[in-house]
């Protein structure tokens, strides 16, 4: 600003009508509309003539910088650049979605899960969403895969939904179905809802343990008793006599 200053100060021998110069009223114009500089033709008070200088000066540099292209761009930060060559914005490949699979639990971490196959074979890592890795849970999912990886132990049979997004399958949400020998945790439900599905994976699991038969409750839309649900032992059905050669 000094150096601009000092540039247009030799001009003042000129006397010019600084008047002219405000007659525009608009407001991209900042001269100081003072009684000196707008009234008056010219004024011989050196400090009210540079503060008339310094204005005029702050304008002209303020319209240069645009055409200069020392402003930033009009569109934003530009993209980072790798060796002085602009790169490209990366777009997610999004190759499967809403895919399932079943099988107990080898490993298990803060950011991972490992399934081996239900039909046996080499077991199968995945990574977990951001919602996992950060100790969370799936808020919109169905209740039964409402649950932390925190939730899951190893051995634990689960059913996992995952997404496949640049060759990388990720984890989003955990289903416990059984938990041999022990009992099935319940998932990030209210207590007092209607759907308890960790309940009837654990009537489930007794049953294929130890032959424990269903409770009436976990069945409500079939209505009248049923043979599957009846006490142990129950009665065989009588079979009939086969006909005589």
């Amino acid at each position: 600003m000094d150096l601009a200053i000092g540039l247009l100060l030799p001009f003042e021998h000129l006397n010019l009508p600084i008047h002219r110069l405000s007659t525009d009223q608009s407001t991209r114009f900042p001269i100081e509309r003072t009684a000196e500089a707008a009234c008056v033709p010219y004024n011989n008070n050196r400090s009210v003539r540079r503060k008339i200088v310094a204005s005029i000066c702050s304008y002209m540099l303020c319209s240069l910088i645009p055409v200069l292209g020392l402003g930033p761009a009009s569109g934003g930060e530009k993209p980072p650049t790798a060796g002085g060559v602009q790169a490209k914005r990366h777009t997610p490949k999004v190759e499967a979605v809403q895919q399932h699979w079943v099988g107990p639990v080898v490993e298990v971490g803060k950011d991972f899960i490992t399934l081996r196959p239900e039909s046996g074979g080499k077991p199968q890592r995945f990574a977990a969403s951001a919602v996992l890795a950060r100790g969370d849970y799936p808020r919109e999912q169905t209740p039964g895969y409402r649950y932390k990886l925190s939730d899951v132990r190893v051995g634990d049979v689960v059913a996992i939904e995952y997404s496949r997004i640049d060759g990388v399958d990720i984890c989003e949400a955990v289903n416990v179905g059984r938990r041999p020998g022990g009992l099935v945790p319940p998932g990030n439900y209210p207590a007092n809802s209607p759907d308890q599905p960790h309940k009837r994976a654990q009537a489930m699991q007794e049953r294929e343990e130890k032959g424990l038969p269903l409770p009436p409750d976990l069945h409500p839309q079939s209505p009248g008793p049923r043979r599957d649900l009846a006490p142990m032992p129950r009665e065989a059905m009588p079979r009939s006599t086969p006909a005589a050669p």
